[in-house]
């Protein structure tokens, strides 16, 4: 994944994006390898987000 600023509402905003395309077939075969390459990228980001904020609100406890 390129080094990008990204924001969990972005990011999960592309996710739905990509899931809404998916679901009424508006990806090619090739377009839809690309998506899934990039949905799990997001995913990962997404992840990595929510654990740094459980992290810091078990800090805060």
């Amino acid at each position: 994944m390129k080094k990008e600023k990204l924001a969990y509402e972005t990011a999960l905003d592309e996710l739905k994006s990509i899931l809404e395309k998916t679901q009424n077939d508006e990806y090619s075969m090739e377009e839809l390898s690309i998506a899934i390459e990039r949905a799990t990228q997001l995913l990962k980001f997404c992840e990595q987000s929510l654990r740094a904020l459980q992290d810091k609100i078990i800090e805060i406890k």
